[in-house]
C-alpha cells in the first residue's frame, strides 16, 4: 500500500532554504522509503504530550514532523537535530493543528 505524502506550505518554504543535497536526501527519504512503506509507522517515532497524534522521521541531522491520516501522511515541517533539542515548542502548534484533526 502506497501513502500519500502531501507538504505543508511552510514545511516547503522551509525546505527550499535548505541545501540542495539535504533537500535531495529528504525528499528521496519521503518518497522511496515512507511514501512506499506497508506502515510508515514502522520508521518513525510517535510524539507524546501536547504533540500526541504527530510522527517523528529523522534524516541526516534533521527530523521531519508529518500528521497521518489513513493512506495520506502530511509534512508539516523539519529542522535540524541541535535546533530541535533547545526547541521549547513546535510551529504545528501555533496553528489550528487540532481543528484541521477534528
Amino acid at each position: 500500500m502506497a501513502w500519500t505524502i502531501e507538504y505543508d506550505e511552510e514545511a516547503v518554504r522551509d525546505l527550499k532554504k535548505l541545501d540542495r543535497q539535504v533537500q535531495s536526501e529528504i525528499l528521496d527519504y519521503m518518497e522511496e522509503r515512507i511514501g512506499r512503506a506497508e506502515d510508515p509507522r514502522s520508521f518513525g517515532k510517535p510524539l507524546r504530550h501536547s504533540k500526541f497524534g504527530l510522527w517523528r522521521y529523522r534524516v541526516r541531522d534533521y527530523r521531519i514532523i508529518c500528521q497521518l491520516q489513513q493512506a495520506k501522511l502530511i509534512v508539516l515541517e523539519w529542522w535540524p537535530s541541535a535546533t530541535a533539542a533547545q526547541s521549547t515548542r513546535i510551529r504545528a502548534q501555533d496553528r489550528s493543528f487540532h481543528s484541521a484533526v477534528s
